[in-house]
């Protein structure tokens, strides 16, 4: 079953090698069946099916390693193998209690699931065909440190940035904008860069924060001086104003539609940058190329 498995793994590897398109410089094989590491490598003789398996594997190591990269098989113990939990079968319980299973680092990324509560009749906002961005749902996340340096001194430091967020109620497409600080007046500048980037929205969604609690209010007194001073306004704003709407608090769950995205940005980001102090616009770079891969995933329900 050990060499069936290494056959497996090195087809797998071969495709998605040549179907990846990227850069790689090594390729590592785990076993945890000391037999099969020697088949392979001192090349001995077997049972014709053996020797079928051991041929497959060797000419696909081969093909893998006339691409210039580096192939190298190597033992990992059974009680250290993520792969044993699958093939040897454990119960729930025994499930919970593996040690594999207790990643620090993936519990600070994902956190524990939050139990919904009854699912009421979805507004129709979410539910009749509409252009991208007429209802949106609006958050930050952040702090995220970045690299920074005083051009007198030409010291480098550490400073602080945030990522505002606005996502599409119907279509679920991702607008993000890098900004200083989560003050009123950076949401504002972040609000009119997404109006003329994206147009202006029919109605937008946030949470109980105090920057969005005076800044939307803002917003739409603005909007109404706006209408009232210029009649070169479109039709629609000149008739409504953006109408603002802000989950009951406490109520998590009524923001789910932006904080599920919240989720998939800061996934696909600190897959990216990893513990690397970047500086403020390579941040922004990267943060505008997850904003491309998130709206280029598959559509979803």
């Amino acid at each position: 079953m050990e060499l069936l498995g290494v056959e497996i793994a090195t087809n797998e590897a071969a495709t998605i090698l040549k179907e990846l398109h990227m850069k790689i410089d090594s390729v590592t094989f785990f076993c945890d069946n000391v037999s099969v590491l020697y088949w392979i490598l001192h090349r001995t003789n077997g049972t014709r099916w053996v020797e079928h398996r051991l041929k497959k594997i060797r000419t696909t190591l081969g093909s893998i390693n006339q691409d210039n990269l580096k192939t190298s098989l190597r033992y990992i113990p059974a009680d250290q193998n993520p792969a044993e939990i699958a093939t040897r079968g454990c119960s729930v319980l025994e499930l919970k209690a593996s040690k594999m299973c207790r990643c620090t680092i993936c519990k600070k990324r994902h956190g524990r699931a939050y139990k919904y509560p009854f699912a009421k009749t979805i507004p129709r906002t979410r539910t009749e065909a509409m252009i991208p961005f007429a209802h949106i749902g609006i958050d930050y996340f952040g702090p995220i440190k970045h690299k920074t340096t005083n051009a007198e001194t030409n010291q480098t430091g550490i400073g602080k940035m945030w990522v505002f967020l606005a996502t599409c109620i119907v279509t679920r497409a991702v607008h993000l904008e890098c900004v200083m600080d989560n003050s009123t007046r950076q949401l504002l500048l972040a609000l009119r860069r997404f109006v003329a980037r994206r147009g202006a929205p029919e109605t937008i969604l946030s949470d109980n924060a105090p920057t969005f609690v005076l800044g939307l209010k803002m917003i739409n007194t603005n909007v109404v001086e706006f209408v009232n001073q210029s009649r070169t306004l479109t039709n629609y704003l000149a008739s409504k104003e953006i109408a603002v709407k802000q989950i009951t608090p406490y109520s998590p769950w009524q923001g789910g539609i932006y904080e599920r995205i919240v989720g998939i940005v800061k996934s696909c980001l600190y897959k990216i940058i990893g513990p690397a102090n970047l500086t403020f616009l390579e941040l922004e770079t990267i943060i505008i190329e997850c904003e491309g891969t998130v709206n280029n995933r598959p559509i979803t329900l």
